[in-house]
């Protein structure tokens, strides 16, 4: 509903940023979900030695993900004048809204070729994956290998990376906890080498009393 001031419970400004998210978002969330994983400086430039994975999944595919389940919530009403409309619809409309606005300024989108660190192609298992922004207006954001030309979609580059964030804790989880083994290893060898060098007294609690210096005439 338009009254010419508001659509719905939504200013007419809150609005139009609103729709400008949606739009905007179709193209972000994709970027999103790669910025964690590319290289920067030139897109074909060679790395002699590699660089460590991130660990943990990236804040970029994080906040991918928090506008992905948003966008899905919104899918429950028609079109947009219906969830400005919704008198809960529209405080998702405003939170969907601030969600695009902050991750598009802290990671703008980049309308240029960039390498994938990191993530094999499913289909050939090389490291030759590319991020190819849209080659024209409405075009899709694509990630593909270079090796065999396979195209990775959102969803199955989303479920590539959550495995490898995964892969990643888990490898920390066990150095930390070999860390700590070997911690307690060296700590119970230390004290078991300060027991056997401990004297109690003069000459040590288990030495002959007849023989201490105390006893002696």
């Amino acid at each position: 509903m338009y009254d010419g001031a508001n659509v719905g419970y939504m200013t007419y400004d809150e609005f139009a940023r609103f729709r400008r998210a949606v739009h905007y978002s179709l193209k972000l969330v994709p970027w999103l979900r790669v910025a964690g994983y590319i290289k920067t400086g030139d897109p074909d430039e060679i790395h002699g030695k590699s660089v460590e994975p991130p660990l943990g999944i990236p804040p970029t595919w994080l906040a991918a993900e928090e506008i992905t389940q948003l966008a899905q919530a919104l899918n429950r009403w028609a079109d947009l004048e219906d969830v400005a409309a919704d008198d809960g619809g529209f405080e998702l409309a405003l939170v969907f809204t601030r969600e695009v606005e902050t991750a598009s300024a802290k990671w703008p989108f980049e309308d240029r070729p960039h390498r994938v660190q990191f993530v094999r192609c499913p289909s050939c298992h090389m490291v030759g994956l590319r991020y190819e922004p849209p080659a024209f207006h409405g075009d899709l954001i694509a990630v593909k290998c270079r090796e065999c030309s396979h195209y990775v979609s959102e969803e199955e580059f989303a479920k590539l990376t959550a495995l490898i964030a995964l892969e990643f804790a888990d490898a920390k989880e066990r150095s930390s906890e070999r860390r700590l083994g070997n911690h307690r290893a060296s700590d119970g060898h230390d004290r078991k080498n300060a027991a056997n060098d401990l004297q109690m007294g003069a000459h040590g609690e288990s030495a002959d009393p007849a023989t201490r210096e105390d006893d002696v005439a």
